[in-house]
């Protein structure tokens, strides 16, 4: 696994395809938190005295925020499948930030852990999700509240 993070695919490319990809990722997602915040302080910097200007910068923001899941994180292979349900986490998380008055549960964690044989599958596959009842070795779920 270790090999296949640190392979590089493309002579004109020196950063290898899964961890530049996972940093890419990263750096996309710090960059559009930065923009969105800059977003929202607009909107409510303009909110009492232009509140026609202080409605563009919240389309932006939300535009900016759409674009990031949509875009980014639906087409990393990290994240291809998990997109929509952290998308949704931050949304939740985002609501109390904004609005006091919202409350939510405590959120609980959930990760699956599957093991599977060795030399079986190759990166890619296990991307896209063929992994099959035959070649599992162990799953174990852990949920934390």
């Amino acid at each position: 696994m270790v090999a296949a993070a640190l392979r590089v695919l493309s002579a004109a490319s020196p950063v290898p395809e899964l961890l530049g990809s996972l940093l890419l990722l990263e750096g996309t997602l710090i960059e559009s938190a930065v923009r969105t915040g800059i977003e929202m302080a607009r909107f409510r910097e303009a909110a009492a005295n232009t509140p026609a200007r202080a409605l563009e910068h919240l389309a932006e923001f939300g535009e900016d925020l759409t674009r990031t899941f949509n875009e980014t994180l639906g087409r990393n292979p990290f994240l291809s499948g998990a997109s929509r349900p952290l998308a949704t986490l931050l949304f939740v998380e985002a609501s109390t930030v904004f609005d006091s008055s919202v409350k939510h549960e405590p959120l609980t964690a959930l990760m699956d852990i599957v093991v599977i044989k060795s030399g079986k599958l190759t990166t890619d596959e296990m991307l896209a999700g063929t992994i099959t009842s035959e070649l599992v070795l162990h799953e174990q779920r852990f949920v934390e509240a």
